[in-house]
């Protein structure tokens, strides 16, 4: 798919939105509380002036990115991300406001419905001998994991803010570091929130730096993760299906 970034910009957001809303496979949330692992990802198309405004420089339907976290005990599912927008309570601190923050999905996703946007699932398949700190590269952590390893972590990345440098955004969705700036630990963008959650878990991403990851390197179209090597060995996503939450 072109972009105004590599020089071959063509792009009618009504229409791709429309055929994305049509041609993607559905996903009751009864199917997702059923297949739905921690580590998989999930694709926002929103409608506020900064996501129309992503969504155009990069010829995406998608201008947000999170990762799904599955409760090991009672199998509740939640979106780990980062954003402005702080209208959800977090779970974790159980409070309001941006930044990285666990929210329940089916919230998180009727408040992007409720605006005229909507939301796709791809899940991560990871190879299944492979050990992590977090046990399997994100696929069926356990109570034990997720509370000795991963939750805290988290915890410690709420926190933070939410990236706000609009000068950073070229960098992440070009690969490079287009105007040099020094990393800040105390801000973080939605796919690179992904991006060091995945790194925390044990799987291996494609060599740039997290904050040099956009959320249209999650999507079918724009792909852009891992090498041929991290391929051959089991780490891909699967193809999109959008999030049917009435059923």
């Amino acid at each position: 798919m072109s972009s105004l970034w590599n020089g071959t910009y063509t792009f009618d957001r009504p229409d791709m939105l429309k055929r994305k809303k049509e041609n993607t496979v559905r996903v009751t949330y009864t199917t997702l509380k059923r297949e739905g692992q921690t580590g998989d990802i999930l694709l926002f198309s929103g409608n506020a002036i900064f996501s129309i405004t992503e969504e155009i420089l990069t010829n995406s339907p998608y201008s947000h990115v999170g990762m799904l976290v599955r409760d090991p005990e009672n199998g509740d599912l939640y979106n780990w991300e980062s954003t402005r927008d702080g209208s959800i309570q977090e779970v974790l601190t159980t409070m309001k406001g941006g930044g990285p923050r666990l929210v329940p999905l089916k919230e998180s996703v009727l408040n992007y419905q409720r605006e005229g946007g909507f939301v796709v699932y791809r899940k991560l398949f990871t190879p299944v001998s492979k050990e992590t700190d977090t046990g399997g590269g994100g696929q069926k952590i356990t109570a034990k994991e997720m509370a000795s390893s991963l939750a805290p972590w988290m915890e410690i990345q709420t926190t933070k803010y939410y990236e706000i440098k609009l000068w950073k955004l070229p960098s992440a969705y070009t690969h490079s570091e287009i105007i040099p700036t020094p990393s800040d630990p105390s801000s973080l963008f939605c796919s690179e929130l992904v991006v060091e959650t995945w790194l925390k878990m044990g799987i291996p991403m494609y060599h740039r730096k997290p904050e040099y990851y956009s959320p249209q390197d999650f999507s079918e179209d724009q792909e852009k993760l891992w090498n041929i090597k991290e391929r051959n060995q089991g780490y891909q996503l699967s193809e999109e299906r959008l999030i049917d939450i009435t059923q």
